[in-house]
C-alpha cells in the first residue's frame, strides 16, 4: 500500500507486518487456485526465490497443495496472462479508471507516459520510492489537475518472505515504474515539475540513471526540493490540484519523507 505507516512500539509494529504477510499468503494461495495445476508450482517457486527452506517447507505444505483444476478453459500456454485478461474484465466495473494514464485524452502525452512506464531495470534504484510529476505546457506554467501524476518505484526482490534484512533479497534489475494519474499515497519523496517538450528528456535521464550523482542531476533539472524558492508556492498548486482531482479524499501531504538530495 503506498504510503502506508505503522505506527505504535515496536511488537505492534511487527504484529502488523505480521498479519500483512499472512493476508499476502493467503491471497497467494486464492490467486494459485485459479490457475491450471502445473503451473502453480512453477509461479510459487518465482515467488519464493532464496526463500530458507523453513519457509518453503510453511507455504508449499499440504494445507496449500490443492491439485483440483480451476474450472476456467485456457486457451494458450500463458495462463497466467490469461488470467490477468479475465480478471480485469471480470472486476472493470469496479476498477479506478481515474488513475489509468490510458484515459489521458492528449495522445502525445498518453505516449510519452507510456514510455516512462517501460523503464525498468537497474537504473531505478536511485529514483525515489513515490514521486509527485506535474506536467505543464510550458515554463513556469500552473500546476493544472489533468497533468498531476504519481509515479510509483515499485523495487525487484527475490522474495519477501522475511521481515528483516530486506536489502539481502533485492534485485534491482527487476525494478519496474508504475505511473499513475493523480495522487496515491500520503508520503511523497519529491516532487518534479516537466514542460511536456522537456518530457522525453526526463524520460531518458530516468532511464539512463547510473548512480546517484546521475540523480543529482536529474534532480537539479527537475526536482523542486524543499530549499526551492518556488517550494511552498508549488506545493500549494500541487494541493489545489489534489482538492479538484478528488475532493472527498484529497488531505494534506505528508512531508517527514521528503527528500532533498
Amino acid at each position: 500500500m503506498a504510503g502506508f505507516d505503522v505506527y505504535g512500539f515496536a511488537g505492534h509494529q511487527l504484529d502488523t507486518r505480521l498479519y500483512m504477510d499472512f493476508l499476502r499468503m493467503e491471497g497467494e494461495s486464492n490467486f494459485l487456485l485459479l490457475l491450471p495445476p502445473q503451473e502453480r508450482e512453477r509461479v510459487r517457486d518465482f515467488w519464493y526465490r532464496q526463500a530458507p527452506q523453513s519457509v518453503k517447507d510453511y507455504v508449499y505444505g499440504p494445507q496449500f497443495q490443492v491439485r483440483k483444476e480451476s474450472g476456467i478453459r485456457y486457451q494458450t500456454n500463458q495462463p497466467k496472462q490469461e488470467l490477468f485478461a479475465l480478471l480485469r474484465q471480470h472486476v472493470g466495473g469496479v476498477l479506478n479508471p481515474p488513475h489509468n494514464i490510458n484515459e489521458e485524452l492528449d495522445s502525445a502525452l498518453r505516449a510519452q507516459l507510456r514510455a516512462l512506464a517501460q523503464v525498468k531495470g537497474k537504473a531505478l534504484q536511485w529514483f525515489p520510492e513515490v514521486a509527485l510529476l506535474t506536467i505543464t505546457d510550458r515554463p513556469g506554467g500552473d500546476v493544472r489537475h489533468d497533468r498531476l501524476y504519481t509515479l510509483l518505484h515499485d523495487d525487484g526482490y527475490s522474495n519477501l518472505a522475511s521481515v528483516f534484512n530486506p536489502e539481502s533479497r533485492r534485485l534491482p534489475a527487476e525494478d519496474a515504474l508504475t505511473v499513475a494519474k493523480g495522487v496515491i499515497g500520503a508520503y511523497p519523496n519529491v516532487f518534479f515539475h516537466v514542460e511536456q517538450a522537456a518530457l522525453p528528456e526526463f524520460i531518458a535521464a530516468v532511464a539512463g540513471l547510473m548512480s546517484e550523482t546521475d540523480y543529482h542531476r536529474l534532480a537539479e533539472r527537475f526536482a523542486v526540493r524543499r530549499t526551492h524558492q518556488h517550494f511552498w508556492a508549488h506545493s500549494d498548486a500541487v494541493h489545489r490540484a489534489y482538492r479538484r482531482i478528488d475532493p472527498l479524499e484529497a488531505g494534506l501531504l505528508d512531508y517527514n519523507r521528503l527528500e532533498n538530495r
